[in-house]
């Protein structure tokens, strides 16, 4: 959805301060795990960098973002 809207400067506003919302509630090693892949990373890259395996940072991954998305009132949209 926030993708399709208009990009007006308060949408641009709106996004930044999720995104720092996000950001803040994400514990460091998430934080870290979110910006590899934002980055591009593989996960197989990511797993032999933070010394885990791929499937289980992709559950992390996936369960800290829903999490936050749960706590921000974005599930289901």
């Amino acid at each position: 959805q926030l993708a399709a809207t208009e990009s007006t400067p308060s949408h641009k506003a709106e996004v930044k301060d999720l995104l720092h919302e996000l950001d803040r509630r994400l514990s460091p090693e998430e934080r870290e795990l979110v910006a590899l892949r934002n980055q591009g990373h593989e996960w197989n890259e990511i797993a032999t960098r933070m010394n885990d395996s791929a499937e289980a940072l992709r559950k992390k991954h996936a369960r800290a973002l829903d999490r936050v998305a749960k706590e921000l009132g974005l599930e289901g949209g």
